[in-house]
């Protein structure tokens, strides 16, 4: 319960655009680090995952601005450092892996920001950026972009870069190594996706699909839904906080499940819009649908996170909003994929390859 409530706590702090203090330790001091090489290895294949997942997000909400009920400041870049999920000797291996030293990295995540690509980020204009403070550093750019004010970064090598920002899809989906199997909203904006959720994708097409899904709960109509489901849940606990003994328990589970029963609720429309999204990014429909003909066999339905246990009516409905972009020539894409972006960011802790290492996360099968 205590680790997702500090959960529920960056993810407001992160949207709300408010202050927070960092409420985990800072990585280790890699002069001496004393970390086991395979969890080491393990670290790294998860940055570059983590970082892979960013960029499918990123292409899903650029390809669907105008499609978004919610629009801002976004910025042409993220800011990764160690991830708080991660219990402490999977921390360290993170930060050994990913050379961090304490200070964010910059993953861009437009070609603007490419030539910056990696960089340790250690100032925002004159203020430094303090360790591990990833989170409270994109709240500060984005606040100076809503001021209309250039956003100035410092780095380690002594260079300074800066951004303006760009007007899109104010939500932000991430792929964390989170304890749990469900995806974690605070219905203001900001969607984690744990490894072992997004690791039942094993495509491109799969993975655009599960992106443009969380989009609808970041930035389209799922955004308010789950905005007043929280509203909901908090008001039920405020209520019966002042009464004593197993009610209170009951207040606390009230605001924790809220938002996944406005999911639940809105699986149909989610799947629409994720796969209305998915296309507009250049995904194949009918790959899509194999997709969640394949979820919907019987064998998995213990295994799967409930986002994604589809049931035969769930996939008849995601038949019909198919149908459209089904309709071209055999043999042809729909149309809805010819002005696909190119959106392809070479991960600033592989060799420069195309395509990342895809960790294998707990959820009993590998990427293929």
């Amino acid at each position: 319960m205590r680790k997702f409530y500090q959960s529920i706590s960056v993810l407001m702090c992160a949207v709300a655009l408010v202050g927070c203090a960092s409420s985990y330790k800072s990585p280790v001091d890699l002069s001496k680090a004393k970390v086991d090489p395979v969890k080491v290895a393990e670290a790294r294949q998860m940055a570059k995952t983590m970082e892979h997942y960013l960029h499918r997000a990123e292409a899903v909400a650029l390809s669907n601005e105008s499609k978004c009920e919610r629009k801002g400041p976004r910025m042409p870049f993220y800011l990764m450092s160690s991830p708080p999920w991660l219990e402490s000797e999977m921390r360290d291996a993170f930060a050994v892996a990913a050379q961090w030293r304490e200070q964010p990295r910059l993953i861009a995540l437009r070609p603007v920001a490419q030539p910056f690509q990696g960089k340790f980020v250690t100032h925002l204009g004159s203020d430094k950026v303090l360790p591990d403070h990833h989170y409270i550093t994109m709240i500060r750019a984005i606040r100076l972009a809503k001021e209309g004010k250039p956003v100035v970064l410092g780095f380690s090598d002594g260079t300074t870069a800066s951004f303006e920002y760009l007007e899109g899809c104010l939500g932000l989906t991430l792929a964390e190594p989170m304890p749990d199997m469900e995806p974690l909203n605070s219905g203001l904006g900001l969607e984690s996706l744990p490894l072992t959720f997004v690791a039942w994708a094993q495509s491109d097409d799969e993975e655009l699909f599960l992106m443009g899904r969380s989009l609808y709960f970041t930035s389209g109509e799922g955004g308010h839904k789950l905005r007043v489901g929280a509203a909901v849940g908090r008001f039920v606990r405020g209520m019966t906080d002042i009464v004593s003994g197993g009610l209170i328990k009951h207040a606390y589970n009230a605001q924790e499940k809220a938002p996944g029963l406005v999911r639940a609720r809105y699986l149909n429309e989610s799947d629409a819009f994720g796969l209305e999204a998915a296309v507009r990014a250049g995904a194949d429909p009918r790959a899509i649908l194999a997709f969640v003909e394949r979820l919907s066999q019987p064998a998995l339905k213990d295994k799967l996170p409930s986002d994604l246990v589809f049931t035969s009516a769930r996939v008849a409905a995601l038949r019909k909003v198919a149908a459209p972009f089904l309709s071209s020539p055999s043999g042809s894409e729909p149309s809805a994929r010819a002005d696909a972006p190119e959106h392809a960011v070479s991960s600033s802790l592989g060799s420069g390859g195309a395509s990342p290492v895809v960790l294998s996360v707990a959820s009993g099968h590998d990427r293929k």
